[in-house]
């Protein structure tokens, strides 16, 4: 299969409901979160559906399950909202991580 069927197949035929005018695809990456004792964890392979004009990104619910499986973290919101907003460059604005 060459690449742009492989990119259209990945494509999901619902617009954003973000920006209303792209459609989401389907993106798999490695997750890492700030715990409260200080150490991080890592979740593998977490897909999302992201945007492909805006960028905005929600998790499929199969994520949610598998992010769930892996027990009640104790996830450290202070630090996560703080790394969220380094990366956003100051939007204090959890929406990539939560899909809102």
């Amino acid at each position: 299969m060459n690449e742009s069927a492989a990119n259209e197949m990945s494509k999901i035929g619902v617009h954003c409901s973000d920006c209303y005018h792209g459609r989401y695809e389907l993106v798999t990456r490695d997750e890492e979160y700030p715990m409260t004792d200080g150490t991080r964890i890592v979740l593998p392979r977490v897909n999302y559906l992201r945007c492909e004009e805006c960028g905005f990104e929600v998790l499929t619910s199969e994520s949610d399950r598998y992010i769930l499986a892996f027990g009640p973290p104790k996830v450290d919101i202070q630090a996560l909202w703080e790394e969220v907003e380094r990366k956003e460059g100051g939007n204090d604005s959890l929406g990539s991580l939560w899909g809102q």
